[in-house]
């Protein structure tokens, strides 16, 4: 009889152990979310990076990822958008458009991932951006922030293609502009 004992309050302590074990993972199981902007200052229309990076420091991996983030007024996704992502799922974000999304996505465990979207603004001064909340399978991590200047200082900076699409072997005049009209001390 002993020996039951012994053996259940053994089972109960790994029982109580593990649940334990279990509580203190998963309550530190959400993803974190940072984002930059790249180049962090720009002149009026030139284009910035906006990165937003997601890492998944548990074992398990984090589903069902998802953000909004509504740009500040006067920032705009640029044209291109160039997007490039890493973190599954659906990404939208409009050429011209005013908010970045993404939906379902997922990161691996003991990974992470990131989006990269180019944006632009010609409003002069600092911009805050902060997103809406990242949620996932594993909680709720908060939102992101990160700030662009726009400084007349610097001249605006844009290229584009005409035409736009072309047949393969065919040709398109790509421009550059320069743009330093808003720096009056020029």
């Amino acid at each position: 009889m002993n020996d039951f004992w012994s053996i259940s309050r053994r089972k109960l302590s790994a029982t109580v152990l593990l649940a334990a074990l279990t509580w203190a993972t998963s309550a530190s199981a959400q993803p974190t979310f940072n984002k930059s902007f790249q180049p962090s200052t720009i002149g009026p229309g030139s284009v910035s990076t906006l990165r937003f990076d997601i890492t998944n420091g548990n074992a398990l991996g984090a589903r069902d990822v998802a953000f909004v983030d509504n740009l500040p007024a006067g920032m705009t996704i640029a044209a291109p958008a160039n997007v490039d992502a890493s973190c599954f799922g659906t990404v939208t974000a409009p050429e011209g458009g005013t908010s970045i999304s993404l939906a379902g996505g997922g990161v691996p465990g003991n990974s992470s991932c990131s989006i990269l979207v180019d944006v632009t603004s010609s409003t002069v001064g600092v911009s805050t951006n902060v997103t809406g909340d990242l949620t996932s399978d594993a909680g709720n991590s908060g939102p992101a922030m990160a700030d662009l200047t726009v400084d007349t200082g610097r001249p605006g900076f844009s290229k584009s293609f005409s035409p736009t699409t072309v047949l393969f072997g065919s040709r398109s005049v790509l421009t550059f502009t320069i743009d330093n009209t808003a720096n009056a001390s020029m």
